[in-house]
């Protein structure tokens, strides 16, 4: 799929096919259809069910083109075809009919047949990784400089509560107390 050159449509000319026309079997696999026909059910529909119905093999059409079966414009009547979603064609139901089949952030990173170009970029999963990657490299960077650098302590406890923790449940004296200090008025101890 990597290899196929397909017209463009402002100026006829040949070029590289897009990663989402690269990937849309890889999409389509991973959506409800797809995954009912590869269980063996057959109320999934095929590629061939949506982007040409009425045994129209030849007249697969762009998205674009108005006349496409699958154009936002006609997408309902297509969803509707053979009885399949009936309600599609309710104005109640517009959203349904915008779900995207193949969108390509279902398919993963790791995949071979990724094709990784400013494309993939317009995914908001990926803008917000790029937007915790700083503080994923702050956060890391921190824990690894107090892991070499930092004052190394045996074990810390709570400051509210932890030497009645230390004392009641571990049954020990409280290690790493402060030490007792008087307060202002009379000479009473406030922290034991």
């Amino acid at each position: 799929m990597t290899q196929v050159e397909v017209s463009n449509p402002k100026n006829d000319e040949k070029q590289r096919a897009q990663p989402r026309f690269v990937l849309a079997s890889d999409s389509y696999a991973m959506s409800l259809h797809g995954r009912l026909l590869k269980s063996g059910v057959e109320a999934g529909a095929s590629c061939i069910d949506c982007h040409a119905p009425g045994g129209l093999h030849h007249g697969i059409r762009r998205d674009e083109d108005n006349l496409a079966s699958t154009h936002l414009a006609n997408r309902a009547e297509t969803c509707a075809a053979s009885g399949c979603h009936g309600f599609a064609t309710n104005p109640l139901n517009v959203d349904f009919v915008k779900t995207d089949l193949h969108d390509i952030d279902v398919v993963p990173l790791l995949e071979s047949t990724i094709v990784l170009d400013e494309s993939r970029m317009e995914s908001n999963w990926i803008k917000g990784l790029l937007a915790l990657v700083p503080v994923l490299i702050f956060l890391g960077g921190g824990s690894l400089w107090w892991w070499l650098f930092g004052k190394k302590k045996s074990i810390e406890f709570a400051v509210v509560g932890g030497n009645h923790f230390q004392k009641k449940i571990l049954g020990r004296p409280p290690r790493n107390s402060k030490k007792k200090h008087r307060g202002r008025v009379g000479k009473t101890q406030i922290d034991k």
